[in-house]
């Protein structure tokens, strides 16, 4: 297999007590190159440069090495950001239903942010924040703070709402707490 490869310059065999494995290392005719073995048929670790590039595919090719992807992690990621992002689009949809009475105005990506902003903080132009690399931040601080005001929450939940929002929105529109639009110039903004 390796041992006769023509690019392999030179076999070490490594134990390591700790582990009670064996690795295998093989350099090629670049000083650069290493391709740490484990079993002969996977390798862990191959650096080099781009002139050598074939010699480090033949090594690949003479192991066989094969690998596995596991979508399993990847799956329940996705399952639970779908589960969440459905959450909040309910949510959003019961907060509109709420404010205007038009809870489809969820369903539209950035007319929701629109018509939310201005129910909210009592312009829709303050959502164009959400462009600024600070300002997003700035934004949805504003944002969560008033939803929890223009609902009649007391400070300690619109900070909470400010952290937290995944939670105490869903809380927020599924409450009994009635809309109550406040004049510009009694909203606080932070």
């Amino acid at each position: 297999m390796v041992e006769n490869n023509p690019n392999v310059r030179e076999n070490y065999n490594v134990s390591i007590n700790k582990f009670k494995v064996h690795y295998y290392e093989y350099t090629t005719y670049g000083d650069y190159y290493k391709a740490i073995v484990y079993n002969n048929n996977s390798i862990l670790y191959v650096a080099g440069s781009k002139e050598y590039r074939d010699e480090i595919i033949n090594i690949y090719k003479d192991l066989n090495y094969k690998y596995e992807l596991n979508m399993q992690g990847m799956k329940v990621v996705a399952l639970a950001f779908y589960i969440l992002l459905f959450i909040i689009i309910v949510s959003m949809w019961k907060t509109l239903k709420k404010t205007r009475n038009k809870g489809w105005i969820s369903l539209i990506p950035l007319y929701n942010i629109w018509c939310l902003s201005d129910d909210t903080l009592g312009s829709p132009w303050y959502s164009l924040l959400l462009l600024l690399p600070i300002g997003n931040f700035v934004f949805m601080f504003m944002f969560y703070y008033n939803m929890g005001k223009v609902f009649n929450k007391d400070d300690s939940y619109c900070v909470l709402m400010m952290f937290f929002p995944s939670v105490l929105w869903p809380l927020l529109a599924f409450d009994d707490s009635k809309y109550t639009k406040q004049e510009k110039n009694k909203r606080t903004n932070i």
